[in-house]
C-alpha cells in the first residue's frame, strides 16, 4: 500500500464547468484556497495562517469519513504533529494534521461542515 502526506500548496480549487473545463472556484481572494462559505465556521476556532488551513484539510477528511469515503485507520505522531491516516477505498493511504481538539470541537466542527455542504447540496437543486 502506498501512503502520502498531504502537501502544503495542493490546489484543490479547480472543478470542471458543463463543458469538462477546469475554472476557479469563488475564494476569499487572498493566498487562502478555502472557499468563503467555510470562513465562518473556521473563525470559531482559535488558529491562524497554516494552522487554518490544516483544520480545513481536517474538515474535509472527517466529511469523508463521515460520508464513508475514506476509511479512518489510526493516529500518530510525526515531528511533534499528531497526524491521522485514513485509506481510501483504492487502498491508498494518506495521512494530515490532526488538529489539537476537543471532542467537543471536533463534533462542532463536522456539524458545521455537514450543515454547510447539506445546504450547497439543496442550493444546486433549486438550480438544476
Amino acid at each position: 500500500m502506498s501512503r502520502r502526506i498531504v502537501q502544503r500548496g495542493t490546489n484543490v480549487n479547480r472543478h470542471p464547468n458543463a463543458r469538462g473545463q477546469a475554472k476557479p472556484r469563488r475564494t476569499t481572494g487572498g493566498k487562502s484556497r478555502i472557499p468563503r462559505e467555510f470562513l465562518p465556521l473556521l473563525h470559531a476556532f482559535a488558529f491562524k495562517g497554516q494552522e487554518r488551513i490544516e483544520l480545513w484539510c481536517y474538515a474535509l477528511v472527517l466529511l469523508m469519513i463521515d460520508e464513508e469515503q475514506v476509511r479512518f485507520i489510526g493516529t500518530h505522531t510525526q515531528a511533534g504533529r499528531q497526524w491521522a491516516t485514513v485509506r481510501i477505498v483504492g487502498g491508498e493511504e494518506f495521512d494530515v494534521v490532526k488538529p489539537d481538539l476537543s471532542e467537543e470541537q471536533e463534533q462542532n466542527l463536522l456539524d458545521g461542515v455537514r450543515h454547510i455542504v447539506r445546504t450547497a447540496r439543496a442550493r444546486r437543486q433549486r438550480l438544476n
